[in-house]
């Protein structure tokens, strides 16, 4: 039987099923395939889609979530890197900050957005 996109044909092939989450097929595909590392298929699950830069995806993944704070990654990237120079310089401002050097200011502190580290994965 052949099946639409997105779908595969049943053991017996009587009918066609919708591929899982995470898995795309193209036009009269017999199975459901799992996307490369760095890519996850597009909505109609017919093609993978590679992972913008700043996201992330492992090999059959159903979608591209974002690096955590102070790292990065390249388009269709399986990992995200730490980005030393980003997390230098936050370390630089604390460290002034805490010794008294850079006085930080009411007005500025309006401005810093509190991130909860622990809810970055």
């Amino acid at each position: 039987r052949a099946c639409e996109v997105g779908t595969s044909a049943s053991e017996d092939g009587s009918e066609c099923l919708s591929c899982p989450r995470g898995r795309y097929a193209v036009a009269g595909s017999a199975s459901c395939d799992i996307c490369s590392a760095g890519f996850v298929p597009d909505s109609t699950q017919s093609v993978c889609a590679a992972c913008e830069a700043g996201k992330y995806a492992g090999a059959g993944s159903s979608e591209c979530p974002v690096c955590p704070l102070a790292h990065h990654s390249d388009p269709a990237s399986s990992v995200c890197s730490l980005d030393a120079s980003l997390m230098a310089m936050a370390l630089l401002c604390i460290g002034m900050q805490h010794l008294g050097l850079v006085p930080l200011r009411r007005s500025l502190r309006r401005r810093i957005r509190i991130v909860d580290v622990s809810q970055l994965g």
